[in-house]
C-alpha cells in the first residue's frame, strides 16, 4: 500500500514537472494589445526598398530564448540561398531597448550572431516605439513584408521557446518568401520574453 503511494506521489510530481516546463516552452507572454498593419506604415522610420521585401526581427537582446531565433534565420537564409532566391529580403534587425540604455543591450551576442544575417541593419527601438507600431510584444517576433509592403508573415520561427529545429513557422515563412507571396497574411504566436521590460528573468 505504501508503494503505491509512493509510487503515485512520485508520478503526480513528475506529472506537475513536465507540465511547468511545458507551459515555459510555448508561453507567449503575449497581450496582443497592437495589431500588425497589413500594410508597411508610412510613419515609421524604419527604412525600406523599393520592389524589395523587408524582415524585421523584433529582439530583446537580454532574452537567451532568442538566440534560437537567429539560428533558425539563419538556416531560413541557408535554405533562400539554395533555391536561388534574389534578392533576398532587406533585414532590419530591431533592437527593443529601454531609456537610455547603455551599450550592452546593443553589443549582446544575440545582436551581434543577428547582424550577420544577409543585408542585415540594426534599428535601435528605444521604449519600443517601432515594436507597438508593428504588432510585436515577444522577442523573436519575425515580421515579413513582400515587396509591394504587404504583410506577409508575423510570427515566431521556433518551434518552442529557445528551441532550435524544424518547425511549422519557419517553414511556412520559408515557403512564403520563396513563392514572393501568400494568399493571406499567416499568423503566428512567438514564444520568447517581453520584448517592453528592462530585463528578461521570467
Amino acid at each position: 500500500m505504501l508503494v503505491a503511494i509512493a509510487l503515485a506521489v512520485w508520478f503526480g510530481t513528475l506529472g506537475v514537472m513536465f507540465w511547468n516546463i511545458t507551459q515555459y516552452e510555448f508561453r507567449t507572454d503575449a497581450t496582443h494589445d497592437h495589431a500588425t498593419p497589413l500594410v508597411w506604415p508610412e510613419e515609421s522610420p524604419i527604412a525600406v526598398v523599393p520592389n524589395r521585401a523587408t524582415l524585421l526581427v523584433f529582439l530583446h537582446s537580454k532574452c537567451p530564448c532568442s538566440a534560437a531565433t537567429v539560428t533558425e534565420l539563419e538556416q531560413l537564409f541557408d535554405d533562400l540561398r539554395m533555391c536561388a532566391m534574389d534578392p533576398l529580403p532587406l533585414v532590419q534587425i530591431v533592437a527593443v531597448v529601454p531609456q537610455h540604455a547603455d551599450r550592452s543591450w546593443l553589443e549582446s551576442a544575440v545582436i551581434r550572431r543577428a547582424l550577420h544575417l544577409p543585408s542585415a541593419q540594426l534599428v535601435i527601438d528605444e521604449e519600443g516605439r517601432e515594436a507597438r507600431r508593428f504588432g510585436a510584444e515577444i522577442s523573436g517576433t519575425v515580421v515579413y513584408f513582400d515587396h509591394r509592403h504587404h504583410l506577409q508573415y508575423c510570427g515566431g520561427v521556433t518551434g518552442a521557446r529557445g528551441h532550435v529545429g524544424n518547425n511549422t513557422g519557419r517553414s511556412s515563412l520559408f515557403q512564403i518568401i520563396a513563392r514572393r507571396r501568400s494568399a493571406l497574411p499567416d499568423m503566428r504566436p512567438a514564444l520568447g520574453c517581453q520584448l517592453i521590460q528592462t530585463d528578461c528573468e521570467n
